[in-house]
């Protein structure tokens, strides 16, 4: 591994194990955190550093920097040796502070301050000599030495930029606030020079809009307020709140020089309220916060705080990717309620289960579901459905239901970089429970449930409502296909991206589907949809053809037994039929009301 950094991982930044033997060369590893070896965790195989940082990693455990055995060829530095075998070498720094600069995401490198020890501190062969010399150039293209000699680390230290010719976001977006209410986090962008190196003592300007949904600044009381960039080339926003109009909104951040803006999507929506049951049955409880504490309890319960924190991202989720004002789409108040648990007959109190009330979210106290994010949009997403298609929670409607939970859940996810997100994990729900995955939407076979209608653990009998949690693996595997693409049952499935899936999915929830839909009718409304939204997202009918493989790939028109989906007879025996109303429509609808989207469609009336 050359010239990279290695930043912000949950779990180890690098992980060596079998008989695998790396060697890392002129690389940054720093900020990321595991149980062990927070930097490195190898537990076979050999690793190799040369000119490389590893600092700044913490570990719950041991080895912050690193655990096992790691060997060195000679200059690098190492922030701490506790919990690691390390055998310092010709030219090793231990046990000392790197003077790192702010990790820039949207850069994607730690720079280095002035003074750092880092700086000159590489091998001092000619770089691209091979062997043990540094590399020719860093991170960044540019090349080595800057000095006399090259820096350790993937970044070469020229001196503090001087002339800005880049400003962009560091942290801050995009974001959520309830109307009225101070926002999560301020808003921080860097500036940089031509050769990315950050440039201190410049003003940015942060300026929301005049008008509509916006914000104000807590240092001016107005939709503007400025900020100095700091040695690291960093500046950030005073605190600010949202106004009394819902809506999504951009915050522009600039410095002069005419070099563009940095931008921040901002949503001003929907109060959210989070109580506990205090290990009761009693609801909502005992209310912890609402969104004016965006923080929550601060750490005092984890669970409200994890359960507030993704009822935020999830209301703002659904406003950036369809534009959605909160649950029912007119910003009802978003409950939650944790700690919540039933008596069993021996007095113990305990509940393993999350579920969408109707009215409000409810965690059970026996795992920790509020702190996976996808099961926190799951739930929500239920609320959704409830407003929209209001599919049964019964058999293939309620399987449909659980599905467009799993998908929007998983879709949250994936989207917003929190809990674990390795390639293994992409596709799992729950994977961050403490007890384990649910479901895999890639291959619902390992964990028990149909990817398509003729496999044999479609669930046929009345349990689980009809086996709604397991059925559910069909239409995930159909979603799975259509956003990754790739070979099943003997079709071959282009990928189409989340964007252009969610939106179809999004069509045929909101404007499709009925309450008692089957697989059957989710085949055609899911091919519909995709030609209602042509000319959308970059949607094209190429990309309805590959809906309509997924599909058919999954055998979502079949049915997993003989007359499965049977129709209701009116009457039984010789009962005659008694009819108190009837109206063919062929004289209008005006007998009717119709209040559920563009696409009129039969659904309960909840």
């Amino acid at each position: 591994m050359n010239n990279s950094t290695v930043s912000s991982n949950r779990g180890s930044g690098l992980y060596n194990t079998g008989s695998g033997s790396m060697t890392v060369n002129n690389s940054t590893i720093s900020g990321n955190r595991a149980y062990q070896g927070g930097g490195i965790n190898r537990t076979s195989g050999t690793v190799t550093l040369k000119n490389t940082i590893v600092a700044g990693n913490t570990a719950s455990s041991g080895g912050p920097e690193c655990y096992g055995a790691v060997s060195s060829a000679g200059y690098n530095l190492l922030g701490e040796l506790s919990g690691c075998t390390f055998t310092p070498t010709i030219g090793d720094l231990t046990n000392v502070n790197p003077q790192l600069g702010v990790f820039v995401e949207a850069l994607g490198y730690y720079s280095l301050q002035a003074g750092s020890p880092a700086i000159e501190a590489g091998n001092p062969a000619v770089p691209g000599s091979e062997g043990d010399a540094c590399l020719e150039t860093d991170q960044r293209g540019l090349a080595r030495p800057a000095g006399t000699r090259c820096d350790i680390g993937a970044f070469e230290y020229e001196g503090a930029g001087t002339t800005p010719a880049y400003i962009v976001v560091n942290a801050g977006t995009p974001q959520y606030a309830a109307v009225g209410t101070q926002a999560i986090a301020p808003l921080q962008v860097v500036v940089i020079d031509e050769n990315g190196d950050t440039v201190a003592g410049q003003t940015v300007t942060f300026t929301a809009p005049a008008s509509g949904a916006s914000a104000k600044f807590a240092s001016t009381a107005k939709n503007t307020s400025t900020a100095v960039t700091d040695i690291n080339g960093l500046a950030a926003s005073s605190a600010f709140s949202a106004n009394s109009t819902p809506g999504g909104y951009v915050i522009q951040a600039t410095v002069a020089g005419g070099l563009g803006s940095a931008d921040f999507q901002i949503v001003n929506g929907s109060q959210v309220k989070t109580y506990s049951a205090d290990d009761t049955d009693r609801v909502p409880g005992t209310l912890k916060c609402t969104a004016a504490q965006p923080q929550c309890t601060g750490g005092g319960n984890p669970l409200a705080d994890g359960a507030h924190a993704h009822a935020m991202g999830t209301y703002a989720f659904y406003w950036n990717q369809h534009g959605r004002t909160g649950l029912d789409n007119n910003n009802m108040t978003i409950i939650s309620t944790v700690d919540y648990c039933e008596k069993d007959e021996y007095g113990d109190c305990y509940f393993y289960n999350a579920y969408w009330s109707g009215d409000q979210v409810v965690y059970g106290n026996s795992e920790n579901y509020p702190l996976a994010d996808d099961v926190v949009a799951h739930e929500l997403t239920h609320a959704v459905t409830q407003y929209e298609s209001n599919l049964f929670y019964y058999y293939q409607s309620g399987a449909i239901n659980e599905s467009f939970s799993d998908l929007w859940g998983e879709y949250y996810d994936q989207l917003n970089t929190l809990g674990d997100d390795s390639l293994d994990a992409r596709w799992e729900l729950g994977e961050d429970l403490d007890y384990g995955t649910m479901r895999d939407m890639s291959d619902p076979l390992v964990y028990g449930d149909p990817d398509k209608m003729s496999s044999g653990n479609y669930y046929e009998s009345d349990g689980d409502s009809g086996g709604v949690h397991y059925n559910s693996g069909i239409n995930n595997k159909a979603v799975f296909l259509m956003v990754d693409g790739g070979e099943f049952n003997g079709w071959n499935v282009a990928p189409l991206g989340w964007e252009k899936v969610i939106a179809i999915y999004y069509e045929a929830n909101t404007n499709l589907l009925s309450s008692g839909a089957d697989y059957s009718d989710l085949y055609y409304a899911l091919q519909q949809a995709c030609t209602n939204v042509i000319g959308k997202h970059g949607i094209t009918s190429g990309d309805c053809v590959e809906v309509t493989e997924a599909l058919d790939a999954v055998e979502m028109h079949a049915q997993p037994a003989t007359n499965f989906n049977t129709d209701g007879a009116y009457c039984d025996g010789d009962n005659f039929i008694n009819f108190v109303f009837t109206d063919d429509l062929e004289s209008g609808t005006g007998n009717w009301t119709f209040a559920n989207g563009a696409y009129k469609r039969w659904q309960l009336d909840s």
